[in-house]
């Protein structure tokens, strides 16, 4: 072990550390850069299950398109950490931070318009990539073994049994008010299903200049439609903005530019985005009404990353 420290800067429902190594044959040295996952004592993102998210991820790095991290090795076993752990390659970049949120101090807030632009067309081309990937081959055969709701009626099944087992507080409220909206107003399915990343946002994108390094934390990975990906993103777009009362990065396209610019490079006609974006709030509500007072706890270790650092 050469060096080792926990990245700054943007939660993280596992404990994430940078480590550098070096390793030998007998004959040679290699230095190598790795990224250290732990998974947590308690689950922020309800229900994940830990070696799906990486799996998935490994099915992608060998495809090269979209960038994501090659997962080196994974361990089920407690016997080093007293938990599963991860190995990954470390890859240069810099993440936009949600804390503090990237629209009121960062690196990216301070670059010019045009590269803010560059950045954010790259991220939704990466997203759109995704989606392109065919995962009814072998390598993607987990997303439909495990628990993974696939589709987006047995996503809404599954976020009202979240929502049931979920303790009286105010996110339950808000999302209790949200499921039953959405259900009364369900869009049509305009094609099958994509690989959804899930937890689609500018935090979890890696950035090198203004080229997409890598997408991050496949954490809560399904088989749904591209709106959901894409109403996330969105949503979060909103969130680190107007929900903050900030505003929004001067480079950054509208949404109807987007949405217009996404069909495009899909080639799919997307449905109601008003209602994929409500969908993201109801995910993000559900999750947090069930996780209200875990974090905090024993057991719960939540390291961010820093967007000054070259990290995964």
């Amino acid at each position: 072990m050469v060096s080792f420290g926990t990245p700054e800067g943007t939660g993280g429902s596992d404990a994430i550390f940078l480590a550098t190594v070096k390793t030998s044959n007998g004959q040679s040295e290699q230095t190598r850069h790795v990224v250290l996952r732990i998974c947590a004592g308690h689950r922020l993102i309800y229900d994940a299950d830990f070696g799906l998210q990486f799996e998935v991820q490994q099915a992608l790095a060998e495809r090269k398109v979209p960038p994501v991290a090659a997962i080196l090795a994974v361990e089920y076993s407690k016997e080093w950490f007293g938990r599963p752990f991860v190995v990954m390659e470390q890859v240069k970049g810099y993440v936009p931070p949600d804390r503090p949120p990237y629209t009121f101090e960062s690196w990216l807030r301070d670059e010019s318009p045009e590269t803010q632009k560059a950045i954010w067309w790259n991220s939704v081309e990466a997203i759109a990539q995704l989606h392109q990937v065919d995962w009814k081959t072998s390598s993607f055969d987990c997303l439909t073994a495990g628990r993974t709701a696939v589709g987006l009626k047995p996503a809404m099944q599954w976020l009202r049994a979240l929502l049931d087992e979920a303790p009286e507080n105010r996110f339950r409220r808000t999302a209790d008010g949200l499921w039953r909206l959405l259900s009364d107003e369900q869009p049509e399915i305009l094609g099958d299903d994509v690989i959804s990343w899930g937890d689609s946002r500018l935090a979890n994108v890696l950035v090198n200049g203004t080229q997409v390094a890598a997408l991050l934390d496949f954490e809560d990975v399904s088989l749904n439609q591209p709106e959901a990906d894409l109403g996330s993103w969105l949503q979060q777009d909103i969130a680190f903005s107007k929900g903050l009362g900030l505003s929004r990065l001067a480079g950054f396209p509208s949404h109807t530019d987007t949405i217009e610019r996404f069909t495009e490079m899909t080639g799919r006609k997307l449905g109601n985005m008003a209602w994929w974006m409500s969908f993201s709030r109801l995910r993000r509500y559900a999750m947090r009404a069930v996780t209200v007072g875990v974090a905090g706890r024993p057991g719960v270790v939540a390291v961010a990353r820093n967007p000054s650092d070259m990290t995964t």
